[in-house]
């Protein structure tokens, strides 16, 4: 069976790159990292966290609102905002939908480079580049080149 990379459930927004990181894990946390710096230095009320929402969606910034986070399979990353559990505090809900929607734009233009295109039957993901529609990829690293 197929899949694909990880985003949390109830994530407000997704972006997908493709990065080649060959198992070394000091490009995976340089690009961590510039993805974090990136995102503080447009919204300075984000800080930097530790926090694993699944199995396999990190969390690497907050604020009152929001987690900030990346994913990784098979070198392609989603890159996501999700509001955060408010239990018993209704009025913060309301607050971080507002906030992603004033981010969400910006958000995009920084870090989307492919777009979600839909599944196969078998899980497996299709994305196109944003720049270029005709240049397919797969969840599992083919592309219109190589298939």
């Amino acid at each position: 069976m197929g899949r694909s990379v990880s985003r949390p459930r109830n994530a407000e927004v997704v972006c997908y790159q493709h990065r080649e990181f060959e198992g070394d894990d000091w490009e995976w946390d340089n690009f961590k990292e510039d993805i974090a710096e990136s995102c503080k230095s447009v919204w300075p009320s984000l800080d930097d966290c530790d926090e694993w929402l699944d199995r396999e969606d990190h969390a690497i910034l907050e604020n009152t609102l929001v987690y900030i986070g990346l994913s990784e399979y098979c070198g392609l990353v989603s890159i996501w905002i999700v509001p955060k559990n408010f239990d018993g505090y209704d009025d913060y809900e309301p607050l971080a939908h507002h906030w992603i929607g004033q981010i969400e734009d910006r958000f995009t233009e920084m870090f989307s480079e492919l777009v979600y295109g839909g599944s196969f039957s078998n899980g497996e993901a299709v994305f196109h580049y944003k720049d270029d529609p005709e240049h397919h990829r797969t969840s599992k690293g083919y592309d219109n080149y190589n298939i």
